[in-house]
């Protein structure tokens, strides 16, 4: 599949024939206007709520109670955002026809009048304690996930509930880098490609990469690596006019770079869902723009530059496969 602008670029992240009325679990994260933060602060891995932030968590839990069929799972509010799991249960109603909901009238009890609701609530009471009338407090829009089988809600419910401890990492700060693992370092950009290819060698359909780290600091390096190492006997550039480039080898790979994507709004409507959720091994460059819209098991790499040619690699995985993987580099140390 490739990637099509004028199908992924700036366009609503709903699915446009998927029915948000049908029973289901939906993995939601809704961000405030600008990243702004307005509902408290994480002290020692655990998150204060102030005012807003008890407003903010108050109407939530009050999504559940005033619609009999919607249950509520994991949730979370965070300085900047909330996660949470919606849960719509429609007994003996069967399977729905699709509807058009976010790009036609609004549809009763369906995720986007939900989160609506709950925005616009949430947006009155605050701007009405804080005399701001009219101010913006979401930003314009959100992301959804449906959840598709009990594996992926255990691994959601867990990013949940850790997201106040991940939070430096979340935010790609150096406290992030210090909790990661420092598996090695590389002393050139051919040894960045051979961890690279060692990473693509073990790697498998499905599996999620994501890098951070400075302009210049090896990342693209290190996916041509990966991609060597998935069979793709080509030569990988950086994707950063096309957001997305995929690679064919005995699994394809998925390239995409948010280094030219500074609004997490622009991110969160590219659509990239079939790649991230896909067949292929994905890899995410400047990953760090857009942390709490990506699938919560992954494996993170984050670049330190030490020198002209030198660089520290930190690992973080996410999830039992990643632990896996990371695990089977380590043993593949001295011979990278």
């Amino acid at each position: 599949m490739s990637y099509n602008p004028e199908i992924h670029h700036r366009h609503s992240i709903r699915l446009k024939e998927y029915d948000y009325t049908q029973s289901g679990a939906y993995f939601i994260t809704i961000c405030t206007y600008n990243r702004e933060f307005l509902f408290g602060n994480i002290i020692d891995g655990t998150m204060r709520l102030n005012e807003f932030g008890l407003l903010v968590e108050s109407e939530w839990l009050k999504t559940a109670e005033i619609r009999g069929n919607v249950s509520l799972d994991e949730y979370v509010v965070m300085p900047n955002h909330i996660h949470g799991i919606i849960i719509i249960n429609r007994r003996g109603t069967g399977h729905r026809a699709p509807t058009k909901e976010s790009f036609g009238k609004p549809v009763p009890g369906s995720i986007p009048t939900i989160i609506r609701s709950f925005e616009s609530t949430v947006t009155k009471q605050i701007n009405k304690i804080r005399r701001t009338p009219g101010s913006p407090i979401w930003q314009r829009n959100y992301y959804e996930h449906v959840i598709r089988d009990e594996e992926e809600l255990g691994a959601i419910r867990r990013y949940i509930n850790e997201n106040p401890l991940n939070w430096d990492l979340d935010r790609g700060t150096e406290g992030g880098a210090r909790s990661s693992v420092p598996l090695l370092t590389s002393h050139s950009p051919e040894q960045t490609q051979q961890v690279g290819y060692a990473i693509g060698a073990l790697a498998r359909a499905g599996d999620l990469i994501l890098l951070v780290g400075e302009l210049g600091a090896g990342k693209t390096c290190l996916t041509q690596g990966i991609a060597w190492g998935l069979g793709f006997d080509g030569y990988v550039a950086s994707p950063s006019f096309m957001l997305v480039r995929e690679h064919q080898g005995r699994v394809n790979l998925y390239h995409i770079d948010f280094y030219r994507l500074d609004d997490i709004e622009e991110i969160a409507e590219l659509g990239i869902d079939d790649y991230l959720y896909g067949e292929g091994v994905c890899v995410v460059e400047w990953a760090e723009k857009a942390l709490d819209l990506l699938p919560s098991e992954h494996l993170l790499i984050k670049f330190e530059h030490l020198a002209k040619n030198e660089r520290r690699l930190y690992f973080e995985p996410k999830g039992k496969r990643y632990i896996e993987l990371l695990a089977q580099l380590k043993e593949k140390w001295n011979s990278l």
